[in-house]
């Protein structure tokens, strides 16, 4: 049986979930829309994304954040090229954004780019023992942790 998409969708938001108790201020919601461009109106729908206080959203539509911290993609054959280019391009734009996390369906594999110094830096964790360190959020984790509970492929 292959993993369900949506089970691996479900995985990193348990994750940060489990592991961002007690912080106040981070709220791990899947079901935000993300406006990317203020100045174009683009929207995307994030598999999982944070926000910190002080939540912003957009005049038009309360399920809309403008200011997410955090942004997680479950890759999938169907998506993959518009998540790592064209998606993750606009991504960039977004002021508050810190943590792009790309997790790769299969094997135990997540690639974290973090902006650090005005640039984008890659840290690509390989392996259920290594870990995730997610700074904008104060929260850490196995990669392993992603992929509990989710029935093996085929």
């Amino acid at each position: 049986m292959r993993r369900s998409r949506s089970s691996l969708v479900l995985a990193p938001r348990r994750g940060l979930e489990a592991h961002s108790r007690g912080l106040a201020p981070a709220s791990c919601r899947s079901s935000f829309r993300t406006t990317i461009l203020k100045s174009t109106g683009l929207f995307t729908y994030p598999d999982v994304s944070v926000v910190c206080a002080p939540l912003e959203r957009h005049p038009k539509d309360d399920a809309t954040v403008l200011n997410p911290r955090l942004i997680v993609e479950v890759l999938s054959t169907g998506t993959e090229a518009y998540d790592r280019g064209a998606k993750f391009g606009h991504y960039r734009a977004i002021a508050s954004l810190q943590t792009y996390v790309m997790v790769i369906p299969g094997e135990p594999r997540v690639e974290v780019y973090d902006r650090a110094r005005h640039k984008w830096e890659l840290e690509e964790l390989v392996g259920s023992d290594s870990m995730v360190d997610l700074p904008a959020i104060d929260v850490s984790f196995p990669v392993g942790e992603i992929y509990l509970d989710l029935p093996p492929e085929d």
